[in-house]
């Protein structure tokens, strides 16, 4: 039987923000033209013309200071602009060096947090209070003992964020060693106002069956075969900057990271951003970020990468949660009333997708954890086609696949979870020349299907059902004739259609133009 737990909570919520930036990150070209360099050197009357000298050269007579030194291994530099400086002048003159390849803002990002004010201190899984863990049935997975001692492996999951209050007597023995990304020391101390870090960890890691505290997602049963790498990229105000997340993600990527964490986020795809989620996936990690907390239809980076999954909120009744952003969200979960481990080493009550991320995490994790060597868009797609629709019929732009089921993940056969295919033609389709455009979808056997069709908002513009009595095994046809259910002609534009018949769900797009 489900437990529930009612919560009387205020709720406050903060979007995710980028403000302006301090600093320039400097993104050097691998490789420097012998003859270019000393060219460049002889110019200005220097000696040397290593690689590292001119860099260093290139720096001070910018009038910068590099501020990451221990970033000396990577392609790029943080320099921190002097008081008075016009940055935008700094970043075009970097930018017209031969062997740059870009130069822009440190940007500062924000982590996605609100705070819950007057939250249970008293815990346990068994009281109910973690309504999250009964809704993606990890209470399940635990029971039947899915994840055992026996399997001998270890998968890390690399959380960039504040850092971590290893002390908390919930989390003792469930990491392994991390980072401070932005000194390049081992302190990864959650010095952070709100704790941030501690508490996306606690959701993952925490101990569980202990008969104290919470029950992390992740756990294993009385053994920790999933750990967490504690990574400090953001600062005590919960602000990231992209030199630093990009060292971070490189840092966990070649240290053994199987998943990365990232509950953060800000407006702008920064290119330093962009290469470090590349980085990391083309080292196999699967990537993991929160959608935002705006609430509203907009890009939210790093979560906006194709290489990353983006992750929504879903509140106790399984509906999406009014701040939880959306536009490119690949699957929801839990992520209002949440109880995890504070800084202070207690618990404390959060809302925000920042805390929906960490289950989607430890999820991907024990799904690497007893598919040894799967590759990461396999992972992706067995949490996609296993999670509880909780939208409209299929994949839909607010909570994306739905929300996952953790018991569903790891027991039905990864070989099921596959898309449907699905396309349509004519595309693009004009509804006064062609009339209709014919939606085609492939059915292994005759089952009720239905079909959605989603403007750009994620609002639902035409709908149809498909009788089982009317399918057939293999090739299936809809047609749509352009208009809305109330009869009205869709405008010019960029359309989204899903296809979902019981657990078999496909997507793909319709270009309307008259």
């Amino acid at each position: 039987m489900k437990k529930t737990a009612a919560l009387l909570i205020v709720f406050i919520s903060f979007a995710f923000s980028l403000t302006a930036a301090e600093s320039i990150i400097i993104g050097f070209k691998k490789v420097f033209e012998p003859s270019v360099m000393e060219s460049y050197a002889k110019e200005r009357g220097w000696k040397s013309t290593s690689r590292d000298s001119l860099i260093v050269s290139v720096i001070e007579e910018g009038g910068c200071r590099d501020i990451r030194p221990h970033f000396s291994a990577l392609d790029i530099r943080c320099v921190e602009v002097p008081d008075g400086i016009n940055i935008t002048e700094k970043i075009s003159y970097f930018s017209s060096l031969p062997f740059v390849e870009y130069a822009e803002p440190n940007y500062k990002r924000k982590a996605g947090y609100t705070p819950l004010t007057g939250g249970p201190d008293d815990t346990y899984y068994q009281n109910g209070s973690q309504w999250g863990y009964n809704k993606i049935e990890e209470d399940k997975v635990y029971k039947e003992s899915l994840i055992t001692s026996g399997l001998n492996r270890q998968v890390i999951v690399a959380v960039i964020d504040t850092g971590l209050r290893r002390e908390h007597s919930d989390i003792i023995g469930t990491t392994v060693n991390g980072i401070n990304a932005i000194d390049g020391s081992g302190n990864v101390d959650d010095d952070a106002d709100e704790g941030h870090g501690t508490l996306v960890t606690g959701i993952i890691a925490a101990n569980t069956n202990n008969g104290n505290g919470i029950a992390g997602a992740a756990y294993s049963n009385g053994s920790s075969l999933i750990k967490v790498m504690p990574i400090k990229a953001l600062d005590e105000d919960g602000f990231g900057h992209d030199a630093d997340i990009y060292y971070a993600c490189v840092w966990a990527a070649d240290n053994g990271a199987h998943v990365i964490n990232m509950s953060f986020g800000g407006s702008y795809g920064g290119i330093t951003l962009q290469n470090a989620v590349a980085y990391a996936a083309g080292k196999g990690c699967v990537l993991v970020a929160s959608s935002g907390n705006s609430g509203i239809n907009e890009k939210i980076y790093p979560a906006a990468y194709s290489q990353v999954i983006s992750v929504g909120a879903s509140d106790i009744n399984d509906n999406k949660a009014n701040f939880s952003t959306y536009g490119k969200v690949d699957l929801t979960a839990p992520g209002v009333g949440i109880t995890t481990t504070s800084k202070n080493s207690g618990y404390e009550s959060v809302d925000g997708t920042s805390f929906s991320a960490p289950f989607v995490s430890a999820l991907a994790a024990q799904v690497v954890l007893l598919n040894p060597g799967i590759k990461e868009e396999r992972v992706r797609k067995i949490m996609q086609m296993s999670a509880d629709d909780i939208g409209d019929p299929g994949y839909d732009i607010k909570t994306g696949w739905g929300r996952i089921n953790a018991y569903r993940a790891l027991t039905e056969n990864p070989d099921r979870a596959v898309e449907m295919r699905t396309y349509n033609w004519p595309n693009p389709f004009s509804p006064d020349r062609e009339r209709n455009t014919t939606i085609t979808y492939v059915l292994s056997a005759p089952a009720e299907t239905v079909i959605t069709i989603y403007d750009a908002a994620g609002d639902v513009v035409w709908k149809k059902t498909v009788d089982v009595s009317a399918a057939y095994t293999g090739y299936n046809y809809v047609k749509w004739d352009g208009k809305t259910t109330s009869g009205r002609k869709a405008g010019n534009g960029t359309y989204f259609f899903t296809v979902s018949s019981g657990t078999v769900r496909g997507k793909n797009k319709i270009t309307v133009l008259y």
